[in-house]
């Protein structure tokens, strides 16, 4: 395209109310801009318009405050695999979850009672599940009992049933998630467990979801911005050609 006639024009804005306008031409097309929220954040939208070519990105900071350690044993064991799929956007997801009633919760529920824990999963934007496919994959696991997922909130939250015979043993589910978008650093996905009977014994755990560039096609990405033009390259781009 003719790089004389960029003219880009990208809106940003984020829910806490700032905004910003980027402005991009053949005289700063080989410039990044930056502009930084004031937090919290949580959620950014952008529009594009006008002619041209240019790239968006998004940073997202975050720190992780030291988990509260409880005076009495936890009752619930958490564990979380990510693993990238063969296709680019898909990736497989694997949680297992062991409960073990503590004394004061065999004392309110009789021991022999199956128990209702719910996981809410909390996915970053960006992704999403697909209900029929992460419906079949939880069909095979007895112990689920059902599922639920919000898309305004983007949480999925299992409820398993735990027979006594299971206290203390592992129930792993495998599921499966999608990506919308290439984003090189995820925020992490957020897994709360509870008691359904008892909501006040909460476990919560931050687990990050980070994977080599080249398996979830970064690659791909940082070779467009490789061959993205240069300044130095303009003349020779607008020089005419010999007939």
């Amino acid at each position: 395209f003719d790089m004389s006639k960029v003219d880009i024009t990208i809106d940003v804005a984020a829910d806490n109310g700032e905004k910003k306008q980027f402005k991009i031409d053949s005289k700063n097309f080989d410039v990044t801009q930056m502009f930084h929220f004031t937090v919290p954040v949580r959620e950014v939208t952008y529009s594009v318009k006008g002619y041209g070519m240019a790239g968006v990105a998004l940073f997202e900071s975050y720190a992780d405050k030291e988990q509260f350690k409880p005076i009495e044993p936890m009752p619930f064991k958490l564990s979380q695999e990510f693993l990238p799929k063969t296709w680019l956007t898909e990736i497989a997801a694997k949680t297992c979850l062991t409960f073990t009633p503590t004394s004061e919760m065999q004392r309110v529920v009789k021991d022999t009672f199956n128990r209702t824990i719910v996981i809410d999963i909390e996915l970053p934007s960006g992704m999403r599940i697909e209900e029929n496919q992460i419906g079949f994959f939880l069909s095979k696991v007895e112990y689920v009992h059902h599922f639920d997922y919000n898309r305004c909130f983007n949480k999925l939250s299992l409820f398993i049933v735990v027979p006594s015979t299971m206290y203390g043993k592992d129930i792993c589910m495998d599921w499966c998630l999608e990506r919308l978008s290439t984003v090189v650093n995820w925020s992490p996905i957020s897994i709360r467990v509870y008691d359904y009977l008892q909501p006040e014994t909460t476990l919560v755990r931050l687990f990050p979801i980070q994977f080599q560039p080249a398996l979830l096609g970064y690659s791909f990405v940082e070779k467009v911005h490789e061959l993205r033009p240069k300044l130095d390259s303009l003349p020779l781009l607008n020089k005419p050609k010999r007939v």
